[in-house]
């Protein structure tokens, strides 16, 4: 299970006057409805690509996969669903008497555009049967908006900007391939 524990907020600001300069507009006249359709596009970005824009804190829950008898090698990993992985910051887990435990003993693989792997260095702990027998707590996100992010974020919000008054398919479908192809750029677990 995932959940959110915190966030940073996006910096409406800059974003603001990037998305007016992409839309040539230059009066504050429509600086809410413009704020609102930014951060619309940025939650149907994060939710559609597991990106997350700002630095995000998780916490996962679920189990270890463990078998005594697999090498390292043929271990699975605990993928976090993600992207892009900041820092774990800390891993728990219930032993067999339902204490909880720190985990240090793994090795992190992550880059800016595949989602997080966690391994173990040689097995996994014996863990509770508790469904939330591991506790993962990491930070996701980008310093700055990537660049493919930010031209999906201009375009999505100059085409609602643009059609505001009353969508139809057959106009806004060309902005939409953009938009979707923008995001297939930086979209991370598989989808």
């Amino acid at each position: 299970m995932l959940t959110q524990k915190s966030k940073t907020a996006l910096n409406v600001v800059a974003l603001l006057a990037a998305v007016k300069q992409s839309l040539k507009i230059d009066t504050s006249d429509e600086d809410t409805d413009l704020t609102a359709l930014m951060q619309e596009t940025v939650d149907v970005i994060e939710k559609d690509t597991n990106v997350d824009i700002t630095p995000t804190i998780w916490e996962w829950t679920g189990r270890f996969s463990y078998d005594e008898h697999l090498n390292y090698h043929d271990l699975p990993c605990i993928v976090l669903p993600r992207g892009p992985l900041v820092s774990i910051n800390a891993i728990h887990y219930y032993d067999r008497e339902d204490t909880l435990t720190a985990w240090t003993e793994y090795y992190l693989s992550k880059s800016d555009f595949t989602l997080g792997f966690i391994t173990p260095q040689k097995y996994w702990p014996h863990t509770s049967r508790r469904p939330d027998a591991v506790v993962i707590n990491f930070t996701t996100g980008y310093s700055s908006i990537p660049l493919n992010a930010m031209r999906a974020i201009k375009l999505q919000c100059g085409t609602w900007h643009e059609h505001r008054e009353g969508e139809t398919e057959a106009r806004i479908n060309p902005q939409l391939w953009g938009f979707d192809r923008l995001l297939s750029q930086i979209r991370m677990g598989g989808y």
